[in-house]
């Protein structure tokens, strides 16, 4: 079945070094030929510029598509390679490229919420002036509701970080009636996604579901016809300390067939159908049936 990882970041700083990106995604494309689409996060706005320009210029058409979501994440790096919080400043000029982009964005992410304490207390660290926690979560806050209400505007689906936040990331979305959304690598207690279910969101799986007790856990909770499949790579593979990378894919694939206790073509199918009903933009890219019909064909000898 035709694959779709629904949360990545390629862009040129996280590519393995000497490596362009036509060229990674054609090593992609070899090691796992039945993903066909990659939907791609920005942090920051390098990243956002580098999104742009690509997007203004001949976009590849080969397997896996690399599709865009754009926006300011709540962690953002510094040249020294800490990092701060998301402040309002960040989003100076978000909307403008959003507009420029217009149909060629899937969605807004990856957007949301990150309290974690390190994080809180690094941003401390970097302030001129003191700032107490709860201002740096409020910052967080201003930031993610600002994005929310853009996406609404723009009918633009959301690709949510919570990070030890899941409930408070989950009340904002409630507040301003913005759902579904996809709520990745979701870290919250049980009853934070089971109120995330009521609420109509869905949930993403991560090839660490093989290190992490945690994903497991969610992917038993979260029935199957509101699982997504991830990677987050160079992020969260199934390998501690090594980088991920799309090709992974296949790993959160099995890993729910075995929780859910299903076969992983229909996994397959029910992950992608999913994609395609949370982001209804990005069907109008994945428009070559002949292509997927080979995926599916090819997917069912292998299997």
């Amino acid at each position: 079945m035709f694959l779709i990882d629904c949360h990545a970041h390629l862009v040129p700083r996280s590519l393995p070094p000497k490596t362009s990106l036509a060229e990674h995604l054609q090593r992609l494309a070899d090691r796992a030929p039945n993903l066909g689409a990659i939907l791609t996060v920005t942090e920051d706005w390098e990243d956002i510029r580098w999104m742009e320009r690509r997007e203004l210029s001949a976009r590849d058409t080969t397997l896996p598509l690399l599709l865009p979501l754009v926006g300011i994440h709540p962690v953002q790096p510094l040249p020294d390679g800490k990092v701060r919080s998301a402040v309002p400043g960040d989003l100076q000029g978000l909307e403008a490229v959003v507009r420029r982009m217009g149909n060629s964005l899937v969605g807004l992410g990856e957007v949301g919420l990150d309290f974690s304490p390190h994080i809180l207390k690094a941003h401390q660290d970097q302030s001129a002036d003191f700032c107490a926690i709860d201002e740096i979560k409020d910052d967080q806050r201003r930031v993610f509701r600002a994005q929310v209400l853009l996406s609404l505007s723009m009918g633009l689906t959301l690709n949510v970080h919570s990070r030890q936040a899941g409930h408070h990331a989950l009340s904002l979305l409630r507040e301003e009636g913005a759902s579904p959304a996809l709520m990745h690598a979701f870290d919250g207690r049980p009853a934070a996604v089971r109120q995330g279910l009521t609420d109509g969101h869905y949930f993403s799986i991560a090839p660490s579901i093989l290190r992490d007790p945690g994903m497991e856990r969610l992917a038993r909770l979260v029935p199957l016809d509101r699982l997504i499949l991830e990677t987050d790579s160079p992020a969260l593979g199934p390998v501690a300390g090594e980088a991920n990378d799309p090709s992974n894919i296949t790993v959160s694939l099995r890993q729910i067939a075995r929780i859910k206790d299903v076969s992983v073509e229909e996994v397959a199918r029910a992950t992608t159908q999913n994609a395609l009903r949370l982001f209804p933009r990005l069907g109008s890219f994945v428009k070559n049936h002949d292509q997927m019909q080979e995926m599916d064909d090819s997917y069912d000898r292998q299997d």
